[in-house]
């Protein structure tokens, strides 16, 4: 962690503005609603855990711990008020909209941030490369930062992830239930599968001699044009798709895991930064470890508390607390005195009801996959 923002540092004090000589913005936060995940969530991946997202899960002793209060947490939120004070995080981190964060990334000045790749790239990436911002070396590639040099980090995790917290529902005045049904049941043919994803034959893709999908420069320039988006394509993202290779045999189900497309598609600088790292993917930048236990993700269960238990009352206070003070402690001119008034007032939410809840949560889990071995 603190090679990564001394890097930041090095990099802004040498280069400070970008060529038309806009400031850059050495680090940035978004806090907005839900996806202040980007501010408070950060020490389970720190201490080399997966995303479990409301906890952290110790493999060994399968027991539930709370990332919020541990050693990492102190010092990350430190590290954070250390880096405010000399200028390097982004004092509109606690006020900007997801909006507002997305425009920064998309002007390329903003050097660094925590964040989930579908959180930003088919926004801010394609926004890059509309503007040519990315044949200047402005793109994202991540970097698996620990709190300590040496430890094994799990940014990324081999495996699937079955998230039982959302899915689809028909209404109850729904006239055609079938219907609605054959619908969701058509996407998943691969033709269809093909238009939502790589769209048009001859318009968005070509297919050469040996069946492989590929797209032209120009192809991939106005697949990354919102107005062409908006108006030609329509993944129906929240819809039930598939990854992994397609019912050909040969091509990717879509165009970001043709191994081909997805490197031709990147630009000079991307490519070149691969290589010096010895990697092909934004994964190899990151690395693969072994799928977690069956007990993962844990918040599946915790997206769907709610305040009738004593654990969902608890959740959801905390995270009303942890809203008003970590910016405060990040921003506090004494941060011992700040971090000690915000463990009490987090403290007296009552977060053990909502960390029983889960190891409960998390023990019904593991008896339940001991059934299946």
């Amino acid at each position: 962690m603190d090679q990564y923002f001394d890097l930041i540092e090095a990099y802004n004090e040498a280069n400070p503005t970008m060529e038309d000589g806009t400031e850059n913005i050495p680090y940035t936060i978004l806090c907005e609603d839900w996806r202040y995940f980007c501010l408070e969530n950060a020490p389970q991946f720190l201490d080399g855990y997966p995303n479990d997202g409301s906890v952290i899960v110790d493999p060994e002793e399968l027991k539930v711990i709370d990332y919020n209060t541990t050693d990492t947490a102190k010092r990350y939120f430190q590290k954070l008020n250390e880096e405010y004070q000399k200028g390097i995080v982004d004092p509109e981190s606690f006020t900007q909209t997801y909006d507002e964060y997305i425009a920064k990334l998309s002007t390329g000045r903003v050097l660094g941030m925590i964040d989930q790749w579908w959180d930003f790239a088919y926004t801010a990436e394609d926004a890059l490369k509309q503007q040519g911002l990315d044949l200047k070396g402005c793109n994202y590639v991540p970097l698996p930062i620990t709190i300590e040099e040496g430890m094994t980090n799990q940014w990324h995790n081999s495996g699937g992830t079955l998230n039982v917290a959302s899915g689809l529902a028909i209404t109850t005045s729904c006239e055609d239930v079938e219907g609605a049904l054959q619908f969701v049941n058509d996407l998943l043919g691969q033709e269809v599968h093909d238009l939502r994803c790589w769209g048009e034959k001859g318009v968005d893709y070509e297919v050469d001699e040996n069946g492989e999908y590929y797209r032209t420069e120009e192809m991939r320039m106005q697949a990354s044009d919102t107005a062409y988006k908006a108006s030609h394509l329509c993944t129906y993202s929240y819809f039930p798709q598939y990854t992994g290779t397609s019912r050909d045999g040969i091509n990717a189900m879509k165009p970001e895991g043709q191994p081909k497309e997805f490197y031709d598609g990147l630009s000079k600088n991307v490519q070149e930064c691969f290589t010096a790292y010895g990697a092909e993917t934004y994964v190899d930048m990151l690395g693969t470890s072994e799928a977690p236990g069956p007990w993962y993700p844990m918040y599946s269960f915790s997206n769907n508390m709610t305040t009738d238990t004593e654990g969902g009352l608890a959740w959801t206070k905390m995270g009303e607390v942890k809203h008003e003070y970590l910016p405060k402690v990040v921003m506090a001119a004494d941060f011992e005195t700040a971090w000690e008034e915000y463990m009490g007032i987090y403290d007296s939410c009552n977060p053990q009801a909502f960390i029983d809840e889960m190891q409960a949560e998390l023990d019904r889990r593991m008896e339940e996959a001991a059934k299946y071995e």
